[in-house]
């Protein structure tokens, strides 16, 4: 168990049951609504969409997803985009300037690996928070 990784299938987070039923698993992750889930449609009050994950949750660690963002939904190209690091994609704000390490050396030069084209669907592709790598 690495208590520095938080490894949650982006699918799942669909699923009505996983917030209220598998969040206490992750106490260091916010959900934007605890009995809500994933949809790209936040007319229900209890839906959340990526971007109000990601919103609630950047500052407070990395943020990676394995096989890209799904097709879920697609709120966070507003404001985020993917770096490659690695076998991962790691998410950034665009409104922050790229590390050197991310290939930015601190200038924005747009969005970058297909800015989360959904490619790439891989089994496993999850959305991870962590150290060094998840948000994920």
């Amino acid at each position: 168990r690495r208590p520095d990784l938080a490894l949650i299938d982006q699918h799942l987070l669909t699923a009505g049951w996983f917030t209220s039923t598998q969040g206490h698993f992750f106490p260091d992750v916010i959900f934007p609504h605890r009995w809500g889930r994933l949809s790209p449609s936040t007319r229900t009050p209890t839906n959340f969409n990526c971007a109000q994950l990601l919103d609630a949750n950047i500052a407070r660690r990395p943020i990676v997803v394995v096989g890209g963002l799904k097709d879920i939904d697609n709120s966070w190209r507003r404001d985020y985009h993917l770096v490659p690091v690695g076998l991962l994609l790691r998410i950034y704000p665009l409104a922050a300037p790229l590390p050197p390490a991310a290939g930015g050396g601190g200038e924005r030069e747009g969005r970058r690996e297909g800015a989360g084209d959904g490619e790439g669907d891989g089994g496993g592709g999850g959305e991870g928070e962590g150290e060094g790598d998840g948000g994920g």
